[in-house]
């Protein structure tokens, strides 16, 4: 058993360790109860109180079965010492049990441990698909929207989403306790021309709920009416809420048209917009659907962790998306040691590089993050492989070489290509990515 399952065990509530006491002496009372000659069943033919610590081995790991035993044995000398247990100390017997208990303890602490793992890559997977449902989203929408409403609106789809994330890499000067939310007074600047906003304001959220107090706003907008249909129906199912829904009651009398949440993917409700006056044809379903995604895109921004931005200005040129997500990936291993990998694909001097990369390009998973790099003598392409192990990489270099030898007739060696990879660990991930550029001479 590891140190690390030892601490997780002894760490367990203390709900586990009471149900486990409670458990054993139930068991113990049945014995006495069906055998009160024989109550330990040292005489019969099966031992049946060994099943109590086995199961309690099964459901909560091995410190539990073992305490279990250890009451038993202590229930046995105090029965031996009353007079009530006649019997030689059973030695064999006890080292069964417990060697039982152990087996039984290490199946569920294994299987336990697979299942943390199963959830932790379940739960990142579901945050990526949440991303990528608004990327795509934003994707169609500026397709769609690209020639329409040009004269009104001062500003196009990637414009305002260029904007956005400038606001929220550069925090501006806030007043005290609106720096966790930089850059908002631009932000609703920008919805009001996008979105043809008369009347809005930000007012931000907790744990206990929303506030009324107004952090940013445009017109003559009132203090949040925390009591509003509109706003309780926000807050209870997270999402956007407007006075033509027919399921609402009372969003008739609100007195608000909209109200938006600005919550990121992983479901933290950072603060929210009232709308309380706008054009009546710009309340349509694709301007809500609209503003819902710029705040989410907002939200997720804000969400870039510290250390992302940190990494990002110690190595000029690195993504903002490739440090957040490699940090994301170094937290997940740190959790529930889900593994990911960095793979180095270096590009030598070959007339037909520019051709191997662009093949090499396409080969690459929609989950990973690919970080090009231009060398002096050929291109570089770091990418982050989120949920791959050793096999994982081993088959994406299969992969990689197979595109190659198909399209071009070469392998790695003929193209003057060098993969490198390395794991993800325990060591912090910025350490982790500076070694790997500097063994294998990338210039920044």
């Amino acid at each position: 058993m590891s140190l690390e399952g030892l601490l997780t065990g002894i760490r367990r509530p203390l709900r586990a360790w009471l149900e486990t006491l409670a458990l054993t002496l139930v068991a113990a009372a049945l014995a006495v109860w069906a055998d009160p000659s024989n109550p330990f069943f040292i005489r019969a033919e099966f031992p049946w109180l060994a099943l109590a610590p086995a199961i309690l081995a099964l459901r909560y790991g091995v410190l539990p079965g073992l305490l279990s035993c250890t009451t038993l044995v202590a229930l046995w000398f105090s029965a031996r010492h009353a007079g009530l247990a006649q019997d030689p100390a059973p030695t064999l017997s006890l080292l069964g049990v417990l060697i039982l208990t152990m087996v039984c303890g290490e199946f569920s602490g294994l299987w336990t441990a697979r299942l943390r793992r199963l959830e932790m890559s379940s739960r990142y997977l579901d945050e990526r698909l949440d991303r990528i449902t608004r990327q795509h989203y934003l994707l169609m929408l500026s397709h769609d929207r690209l020639e329409q409403d040009q004269f009104s609106r001062p500003v196009t789809l990637r414009a305002a989403l260029a904007r956005i994330r400038t606001l929220a890499a550069s925090p501006a000067n806030e007043p005290p306790g609106r720096d966790s939310l930089p850059g908002l007074g631009a932000m609703l600047e920008l919805l009001g021309q996008f979105c043809q906003l008369e009347v809005a304001s930000f007012h931000p959220c907790s744990e206990s709920g929303p506030d009324s107090v107004i952090l940013h706003a445009i017109g003559a907008a009132r203090p949040l009416v925390v009591g509003d249909p509109l706003v309780a129906y926000c807050i209870a199912k997270r999402e956007l809420s407007h006075v033509q829904m027919g399921e609402l009651r009372g969003a008739a009398h609100s007195h608000y048209l909209v109200v938006a949440p600005v919550m990121t993917s992983e479901g933290r409700l950072l603060a929210l917009l009232a709308v309380e006056q706008m054009p009546f044809l710009a309340l349509h379903a694709e301007a809500l659907a609209t503003l819902s995604v710029l705040l989410g895109y907002y939200a997720d921004a804000l969400a870039v962790s510290r250390a992302a931005r940190i990494m990002q200005r110690a190595l000029p040129g690195c993504p903002i998306e490739f440090a957040d997500e490699l940090n994301r990936c170094h937290r997940m291993w740190k959790q529930a040691r889900v593994f990911s990998t960095l793979m180095l694909v270096k590009f030598g001097s070959h007339p037909d590089s520019a051709a191997y990369a662009a093949t090499i390009r396409r080969q690459f998973r929609d989950l990973d993050v690919v970080w090009e790099i231009a060398q002096p003598r050929g291109m570089t392409f770091l990418t982050l492989m989120p949920l791959a192990g050793p096999a994982g990489v081993e088959g994406c270099m299969g992969r990689l070489e197979a595109s190659l030898d198909q399209r071009h007739h070469v392998n790695f060696d003929a193209a003057r290509i060098a993969p490198y990879t390395a794991q993800l660990s325990d060591e912090d991930p910025f350490v982790t990515l500076k070694l790997m550029l500097e063994d294998h001479d990338v210039q920044l």
